[in-house]
């Protein structure tokens, strides 16, 4: 029997990358996956790969810097499978880099909104789902060894 039969996971990020990879993982451990990604295509393909190795995946479309779109996306979880028992929140984009007195504070902003407050708003949601359920549940957030070390040019990334 699979490890994580009958649990529900999201995981953001999921198009593409390590977010791929976990929600492979996880849907290969017994998880039903909710793929979570902005770009519909890369999400759509992740869940058909997933539905195509046995396992069980939808596809959610999602800024995760939109607090609308992230309370959606975790009732998504919850209305398709009944519970949300895992969360890996994996997705970041870095909007830009160069010298920290040439960089416009919009892209700095935008930056801090896609590494930073989405986790937060992830979390908030994840969270409040969680508490709901006598199980509880596991969040995991991913970050980039950027934010362990300095990289020369990504003041917001890192």
């Amino acid at each position: 029997m699979a490890e994580l039969a009958g649990k529900t996971a999201l995981v953001t990020g999921a198009g593409v990358g390590i977010g791929r990879a976990i929600a492979i993982k996880l849907a290969s451990e017994g998880a039903r996956v909710l793929v979570v990604d902005f770009n519909e295509e890369t999400a759509e393909q992740a869940a058909k790969d997933i539905a195509n190795a046995g396992g069980k995946a939808e596809a959610f479309v999602a800024d995760v810097s939109d607090e609308a779109r992230v309370a959606s996306m975790v009732q998504s979880a919850i209305d398709h499978w009944g519970s949300l028992d895992i969360a890996c929140n994996s997705a970041a984009v870095s909007r830009g880099s160069g010298p920290i007195h040439t960089f416009e504070k919009a892209v700095f902003d935008q930056t801090l909104d896609l590494c930073l407050t989405n986790t937060f708003l992830c979390m908030k949601y994840e969270i409040e789902a969680m508490l709901t359920q006598d199980t509880g549940g596991s969040i995991v957030n991913i970050s980039s060894n950027a934010s362990l070390r300095g990289q020369p040019y990504y003041t917001a990334y890192a």
